[in-house]
């Protein structure tokens, strides 16, 4: 560099060195002026970046989408830096290392990112994003990769340039500040990074990112440091929820513009070239993260309907590491190697998986659906930054796939959809009622039988929010069972269902199997309003979908008059998911069902008395020997978890009283649905 490269509005100076050339002293980051232009493209990338956080921030176990993201962006911010690997590479070896050394060290590079990624996100509550953070994460980088030179974790302590092959400090492109100036530029670096500057958190990010490349702490690894923070300063300031940003793909696809704009602002000070740069590459690997998900999730569940066991089981494994061999299915799931290959061999016979030839022992298989809907966004790379599309959909499994021909499975892919759609705009909805229990089921056999509706549970305060969703995918709102429950309950009726209904709706009447999937929703704001009551609003996360099996158990045995339909799905609940201690979506936390008991006398009597009718009834069902062992000891140690449980003051207030004064409602049970408005003139209410 030289003192003729820098114009007077310039964002630093030069100094010179001791043997005379010229280094760059980034100053701090300017007082800006928003263009229209510029607040434009940072609404539109605020707004993409909004929907793929709720995307992760309303599941259970994010894992299974964080888990290819890091690869992803692990894969590309080392290509950036000249490693090839690819992401195929990197999959396999997980199961299977790698025959070639060169590409063992390269891949050990690239895992080293994607731990690195992790720790920050781990780290980052525990102490703030500053220099001290950047220093461990520096170590982890380059931890055990080629040049112990490199000094992973510590500071330069020399002069470092960036140029071409051959290039030296008098021709070098960039040469970062002096030892000296690099600690006193960090400083200010750990201050504008922690203060609260009032700029919007994208644009804090871009020009925290920027500065940090100008200042080139490191001998090696800033690149690849820098665009990691990117996602840490995002998760740090609360705009992202998980890790699920890959920059280095739009970086990748523009890397001649972006080193192009970096230097632009050392020299000319042309920061909003640099800012508009930055807020398209949010959008679009925002936009294409979110897609990716959508897809992710369309397959999960598609494959999750077609197997039970431990084959459905292995799907999660597969969505993180859609290589497998059957010694890592056997560890994954915890049981024999004849139970794990037989789990592997049901997804081959689905086409969930096939064996990869070529390959030695052990024999490794790969979910190729799942690998191309990981690798789409890789795929764009191959493109040319004009050529590509902006935010291309991604083809999903339900582009291809047959619609579910079984009417609970088109019921449960409508409800799904519905669930998904919500999801978009942020809102918590999930199933409650027979679908929800058939979400938990393993043995989808069993749990074949008719649905007449779908019960959903959501939150009041996005009642709005609601309206607009079921609107958007051709619901009507039925108003009079809005006005009869103080909006406690709302009911959606399909619009072509009404159409050819003639504007007259009865619940419960008989549209046929070749009807539309779904006549009408119900939909249920805070409680589930049944027989009893059962506040649900601090428990929409146990699960993705669907309220916790603890939950849904508990809904289907509070009923007064409990019905075949019940029986039968408590019996599945019974069968298939196990008790345990821990409150999630693979169990039934039997401490949370007899604390929820012990705090409501009427619920209690009610759910003891079913558990009655429940062991009466279990032999009328075609259970094996071991499945009504199972049902059978289940259901018998929650009823006596329940009776020991320590009462509340209110239940043992409310048992004083007895039976003396009703203790639930008197409801007429459609699919545990309260009929409030049996007939609806939906012409007449919607005007």
């Amino acid at each position: 560099m030289h003192p003729s490269d820098i114009r007077p509005a310039a964002s630093g100076h030069l100094v010179e060195t001791e043997d005379g050339s010229w280094a760059f002293v980034p100053g701090p980051p300017p007082q800006l002026r928003f263009s229209a232009e510029l607040a434009e493209r940072l609404s539109a990338a605020d707004a993409a970046l909004g929907e793929l956080s709720g995307l992760a921030g309303g599941r259970r176990d994010p894992r299974i989408l964080v888990a290819p993201f890091l690869r992803q962006e692990a894969v590309l911010s080392s290509r950036i830096e000249g490693t090839p690997a690819t992401l195929v590479d990197l999959l396999f070896d997980e199961v299977a290392a790698a025959p070639d050394q060169r590409l063992r060290e390269e891949l050990r590079e690239v895992r080293n990112y994607a731990a690195a990624l992790q720790y920050g996100v781990e780290r980052l509550t525990e102490i703030p994003l500053g220099t001290k953070l950047v220093l461990e994460l520096h170590e982890r980088l380059l931890r055990g990769v080629r040049d112990p030179a490199w000094t992973p974790g510590e500071l330069r302590t020399g002069q470092n340039w960036i140029g071409p092959p051959g290039s030296t400090l008098e021709t070098a492109i960039y040469v970062p500040p002096p030892v000296p100036e690099m600690h006193a530029a960090l400083a200010e670096w750990d201050r504008f990074v922690g203060e609260r500057t009032g700029l919007p958190p994208l644009v804090h990010c871009a020009l925290m990112h920027e500065r940090f490349e100008a200042i080139h702490p490191f001998l090696e690894g800033n690149g690849r440091l820098g665009r990691l923070l990117i996602p840490l300063f995002l998760i740090a300031r609360g705009r992202l929820s998980h890790p699920l940003l890959y920059p280095s793909a739009y970086i990748e696809a523009h890397r001649d513009e972006y080193y192009g704009l970096l230097q632009a602002v050392r020299t000319d000070g042309a920061w909003e070239p640099w800012l508009l740069f930055f807020m398209d590459a949010i959008r679009d690997t925002a936009e294409r993260a979110a897609e990716q998900v959508h897809a992710l999730l369309a397959l999960r569940e598609q494959y999750r309907w077609k197997v039970s066991g431990y084959a459905r089981r292995l799907v999660d494994d597969l969505f993180r590491t859609p290589f497998v061999t059957v010694p890592e299915a056997q560890q994954a799931l915890g049981v024999s190697n004849a139970t794990a290959r037989k789990a592997v061999q049901e997804l081959q016979e689905w086409g969930m998986l096939e064996e990869l030839a070529a390959r030695r022992w052990p024999r490794a298989y790969i979910a190729r659906p799942i690998l191309d809907a990981i690798q789409a966004p890789l795929e764009d790379l191959r493109l040319t930054a004009e050529a590509r599309p902006k935010a291309a959909p991604l083809k999903s499994a339900t582009d291809v796939e047959e619609p579910p021909e079984r009417p609970a499975e088109r019921h449960m892919a409508e409800a799904m959809a519905l669930i998904d759609e919500a999801r978009r705009y942020g809102v918590q909805v999930r199933l409650m009622g027979g679908l929800a229990v058939r979400r938990y089921c393993t043995d989808l056999g069993f749990m074949d039988r008719e649905y007449s509706d779908i019960d959903l549970v959501g939150l009041s305060v996005q009642n709005r929010e609601l309206h607009e969703v079921f609107t958007r995918l051709g619901y009507a709102e039925n108003r009079a069972v809005t006005e009869a429950t103080g909006a406690g309950q709302l009911q959606y009726v399909k619009t072509d269902v009404l159409e050819g209904a003639g504007g007259a709706y009865r619940i419960g009447a008989e549209h046929g199997a070749d009807a539309g999937l779904v006549d009408h929703v119900d939909l249920f704001m805070d409680v589930m309003r049944m027989d009893h009551d059962l506040d649900v609003r601090d428990r929409l996360l146990v699960d993705d979908y669907a309220i916790s099996p603890a939950d849904a158990f508990i809904g289907k045995l509070q009923i007064g008059r409990i019905n075949e339909k019940d029986v039968h799905d408590v019996i599945a609940l019974l069968k298939d998911v196990p008790l345990r201690q821990v409150d999630d979506e693979t169990s039934l936390c039997v401490p949370y069902i007899a604390d929820t008991c012990a705090g409501d006398w009427g619920l209690c009597q009610d759910l003891l008395a079913n558990t009655d009718v429940v062991l009466q009834m279990v032999d009328d069902y075609d259970l094996d020997d071991e499945e009504m062992a199972r049902v059978y000891g289940r259901l018998t140690a929650i009823r006596e978890a329940i009776q020991a449980e320590e009462k509340s003051v209110g239940w043992r207030l409310r048992a004083r009283v007895g039976r003396r004064v009703a203790w639930r409602r008197s409801i007429e049970d459609h699919e545990g649905t309260d009929v409030i408005a049996p007939e609806w003139d939906w012409r007449r209410d919607l005007g």
